[in-house]
């Protein structure tokens, strides 16, 4: 019994970044749902939390502008902090978590992805959810968006 959480990105549904960061943080979300199936009946389960950005000292070279075109695009109004998701991993690590497996959560910043993807005028947390792709859309992912 345990349990496995895997930090992807937004950059594997978003293809933004270098392309060998989009792709690997893309491979953990097929790894997590093959070996979901895989360990689920051992009574492991895994799971992926899938920051955009985050508040950490790789930010400090980013521009004031770039911040703030990110900050445009979340719901919240802000950018992740790191306690932001350190709270999301904790949880799926405990067995308040228990039924959740092989899902891909957004710990705040899915939104940013959402944002970029969806056209600048229909840009809301309601209307983008059904752009996105099925597998974000999974059933019992956790997300801090109301």
């Amino acid at each position: 019994k345990g349990a496995i959480v895997n930090l992807s990105s937004t950059s594997a549904l978003s293809g933004e970044g270098a392309p060998h960061y989009a792709a690997s943080k893309a491979a953990l979300v097929g790894m997590v749902r093959s070996m979901a199936r895989e360990l689920g009946p051992r009574g492991i389960r895994i799971n992926n939390v899938m920051p955009g950005a985050v508040d950490t000292p790789i930010l400090k070279n980013v521009s004031q502008e770039w911040k703030n075109q990110m900050i445009a695009a979340i719901p919240l109004g802000r950018i992740a902090e790191p306690n932001d998701i350190a709270s999301v991993v904790a949880f799926l690590a405990s067995d308040e978590a228990a039924m959740i497996t092989g899902a891909d959560n957004s710990a705040l910043p899915l939104v940013t992805a959402i944002g970029r993807l969806a056209p600048k005028e229909s840009r809301s947390p309601v209307s983008n959810t059904s752009r996105l792709p099925m597998r974000t859309r999974t059933p019992l992912t956790m997300s801090s968006r109301p």
